[in-house]
Order: structure tokens, then sequence, then C-alpha cells
């Protein structure tokens, strides 16, 4: 979705990424120097949801409290975040090679001169660890909100970013012709997912008043969210998948859906700040697990 809402449609670069896949884990190899390069300029090692994960587990001390145990499993939980952040990494690296031809191509510049620029692009429009403010950073700790901050507050910033870069190139001669396909790119990922649902809804004949049903009968997780329609079963039930589940950008979709449902004014709006400030204040895990555990 990244890859797509920058324009970078040369999919094609995906095999730089699979070059990559052996030397990124065994950290030797041919591709070890392009590696090491892309890390210099900030491109990979630098994920939300595994630098946040990575950070978890320092804060936590698990090598003081669970001692050799803990010694003993590193490796493998090196690995599994490694693991973890290559899912990240490949498609930035798709990201970085698109940008470089594309910068290239406008500015008729070389390699060498394209990487740095591309370099901060890709950093400045892909989720970035290193990037996520300070306040963001502390919210992170606090006991009892904001489990997972990181991420959509790049969502946040990333998408500002995109924008502000279409903006400065439409006033560049040599950059304007490139800000139609990144122009296309961001409507795509801002538009497909409620392209899809209308398009379900019209195929099965579901009304608004039916979407509305199963969006109050539905987990609260998804009633504010894009669906799928996809059939229904032998007893004529709707069925349905939720694919803000997989769409990164769901942080703004989701606050636009709790205003476009079927339910009163003053609901829609309650839920639309709702889901707005809940990936920040919402419910920390722990202390909802506990919460819930007390209220039986």
């Amino acid at each position: 979705m990244f890859t797509i809402a920058n324009g970078h449609f040369n999919l094609f670069k995906a095999g730089e990424s699979m070059a990559t896949f052996q030397d990124y884990f065994r950290t030797k190899g041919d591709r070890v120097k392009y590696l090491r390069k892309l890390k210099e300029l900030g491109v990979v090692y630098d994920t939300p949801y595994a630098g946040e994960l990575m950070d978890l587990l320092n804060d936590s001390k698990l090598d003081v409290t669970m001692g050799e145990f803990y010694k003993k499993s590193k490796g493998f939980f090196d690995t599994a975040t490694r693991f973890y952040q290559f899912g990240d990494d490949f498609w930035k690296i798709v990201g970085f090679e698109n940008e470089i031809d594309i910068l290239m191509n406008a500015k008729g510049i070389t390699r060498e001169e394209a990487e740095p620029m591309a370099a901060e692009r890709i950093r400045n429009t892909y989720p970035t660890y290193s990037m996520v403010g300070r306040g963001v950073k502390e919210l992170r700790r606090f006991p009892l909100v904001g489990t997972f901050v990181s991420f959509p507050a790049e969502i946040i910033r990333t998408s500002f970013n995109m924008l502000k870069y279409m903006k400065r190139d439409m006033a560049d001669p040599d950059m304007a012709s490139t800000v139609p396909q990144r122009a296309l790119g961001f409507a795509m990922v801002s538009s497909a997912a409620f392209a899809l649902q209308e398009a379900s809804k019209q195929a099965l004949d579901i009304d608004d008043e039916e979407e509305e049903a199963i969006r109050l009968l539905a987990p609260n997780w998804s009633r504010n969210s894009n669906l799928l329609f996809i059939g229904r079963d032998d007893e004529g039930k709707l069925q349905y998948m939720d694919m803000s589940a997989f769409d990164p950008y769901n942080y703004f979709k989701r606050p636009i859906n709790a205003i476009l449902r079927d339910q009163p004014l003053d609901d829609a709006i309650v839920q639309s700040a709702s889901e707005a400030l809940d990936p920040f204040f919402g419910p920390d895990i722990a202390a909802q697990s506990i919460t819930e555990v007390y209220l039986n």
C-alpha cells in the first residue's frame, strides 16, 4: 500500500529485494555491501512495529527477570523480529529503486546523485521508526494508554509528506511530470477500499440499512471498517471481510466511515472522534485486560 501510494508502480523492482533475502539475515554475502549502503542512507532496519517491539523488549528487562532462559532464546527473538522487519524493508527497497529511476529520468542525474535524494523521500513517505517524534515514543511508555502508537503516528506524518512532495514537485519543471503518477497512487489507496465496499454492496443488492445492521452486530473493531461483502451462506446470512485489517491508511478512513454510516449524527461525530484518538489514547493491552478481569 505504501508502494502504490507513492506511485512506485514498477513491481519488477521486487527482484532487488528478493536478492537481498539471505544476506539480510546472515549479514554476509554478495548483497551485504548494498544493504550496508541502504542502512547508512536510513532506508532499511528502521521500521515502526519492529522498532517498537525491540524497545518494548528492552524496557521489559526480560534479561533480568527471565535470566538464562532469555539469553538462550534471544537468538530466536532476534531472528523473529528480523523476519517481521523484512516485511517492511522488502517494500522499502522496492520503493527506493523506483524512486531512483523516477529521479534519474526526471532530473537527468546519475544513480549516485539520485540515491541520497531517493533515500530522503523513502524515509519521509514510508514509516520510519527513527523519525517518530519524542512525544509519541514517551506515550508508548505510559502504562494506561497507547500500546502501539508509532505506526499511526507515522501514517499521519508520511501522508502529510506525500502531499508536501507533490506540491513541491508541481513547482519544479523537472519533477512536474512525475506528479500525476504520484497523485494516481495516492488516490488509489485513498479510494480503493470505499470503491470495493460499494461495488460488493451493489453486486449483492445490499442497502444502507442492511449494512448498518451488519455493523451493529459486528465486533467493535469492525464497526467503522471498510467491509467487502463476499456472499451469503446457506441461511442467507451475509459474509464479509474486514478490509481495514490490511489497509494501513484505515486510520483516516475509519472516522469517515463513522460519519457516512446510517446512524444519528451525534453518534457519528462521537464515533468519528473516538476512531481518530483511539490509536493514541485507547486502553493499553495490559491495562484493558486487568480492567476487564476486575469488572468481570
